[in-house]
């Protein structure tokens, strides 16, 4: 197996965070789902950081191990097809050695907050849920 660690951006807004739910739509749900489709072998994605409902992220990482038959180009594009119908992006794909882990191996964490507080709607940002936002960017080195 190689391991491969992958770079996510994703509007949070259609999603009920970023770990798997019975009863609702994830972000790991519909990339699991993605690898599954291409690879034909169940996966598991772990994550340097999850994220709450209609949270947004520009630079999330998460890492999953897959035949070693596969390489980092294969990965992101079929991925990125699986996901097309979803507001997910694989930004990069990268192999990684076995003791890289998304969540232990992360030296630092970033998060922007953006609060909207005023009386008129949102022009620019219309499709957001009341007017909040938080882009977490999980930083490697």
């Amino acid at each position: 197996m190689t391991r491969f660690k992958l770079t996510i951006e994703y509007d949070g807004t259609p999603f009920s965070g970023w770990q798997k739910q019975d009863n609702a739509p994830s972000v790991q749900e519909n990339i699991e789902n993605a690898i599954q489709q291409f690879s034909h072998q169940p996966c598991t994605l772990y994550v340097a950081g999850r994220t709450d409902a209609g949270v947004h992220a520009l630079g999330q990482v998460a890492h999953v191990d897959l035949p070693d038959n596969l390489d980092e180009k294969t990965v992101m594009r079929a991925v990125n097809h699986f996901l097309k119908d979803v507001p997910i992006s694989i930004l990069s794909v990268q192999s990684v050695t076995d003791d890289f882990h998304a969540r232990f191996s992360a030296v630092a964490r970033s998060y922007r907050y953006r609060v909207m507080n005023r009386r008129a709607k949102l022009s620019l940002e219309e499709r957001t849920e009341r007017g909040m936002f938080l882009y977490p960017l999980i930083l490697l080195l």
